[in-house]
């Protein structure tokens, strides 16, 4: 990873806490600053908040008991459209992760305002490679 990335700001959402502490892990040994989020609201809060360099988002992620559906997105591809649809975060890149890796859903993460789409499981070198390409 090239010095110019050193504690640049990514954040991850993934609602498997295994696949968020994954990905933090080879994120940061590359060493990135990563803040992550367990729900959509919370991932939509951040990004506005924090201002990551980058969004990295599950695409799908299941409501919680907890959250109104209605009033917080927490599927992926709402939290992008979110996002997206803000002016203060719009111009964020966002990786998509999805175990589904059919045109339809590369489509619906493109429509929503993704910017690349990796399918799960995924080697972390590639991973480390999208990264370094929407950051620079």
């Amino acid at each position: 990873m090239e010095d110019n990335l050193q504690g640049r700001r990514i954040l991850v959402f993934d609602d498997e806490p295994h696949v968020r502490h994954g990905v933090r892990l080879v994120l940061e040994r590359s060493g990135l600053d990563v803040v992550t989020a367990e729900t959509g609201e919370q991932a939509i809060e951040l990004a506005e908040s924090v201002q990551p360099e980058l969004i990295i988002l599950d695409i799908i992620s299941p409501h919680r008991e907890d959250e109104l559906p209605h009033r917080h997105p927490t599927e992926g591809i709402e939290v992008c459209r979110a996002i997206k649809g803000n002016a203060r975060t719009r111009d964020i890149p966002v990786i998509m992760l999805s175990v589904k890796g059919e045109v339809q859903d590369r489509e619906m993460a493109a429509q929503a305002g993704a910017n690349d789409y990796m399918t799960k499981p995924f080697n972390s070198s590639e991973l480390l490679e999208r990264v370094q390409k929407h950051l620079k």
